[in-house]
């Protein structure tokens, strides 16, 4: 079986929430919902390790 893994890249989600950040959190948390059992790999830009609040997301 071949494990599928999404890559997606994302400018400074966790660092304030502006129009794009609210957009690319609900797609992030759609695609999991769609995809449960896939792997993820977030790419962030721009944001600190620190500052990340993951709390809304779906678990990956």
């Amino acid at each position: 079986m071949v494990q599928t893994t999404f890559h997606f890249w994302f400018p400074n989600i966790f660092g304030f929430k502006g129009g794009i950040q609210t957009y690319c959190a609900f797609f992030l948390e759609a695609i999991q919902n769609f995809y449960p059992e896939k792997r993820y790999g977030i790419f962030i830009k721009h944001d600190r390790l620190s500052a990340a609040n993951t709390s809304s997301l779906a678990p990956t």
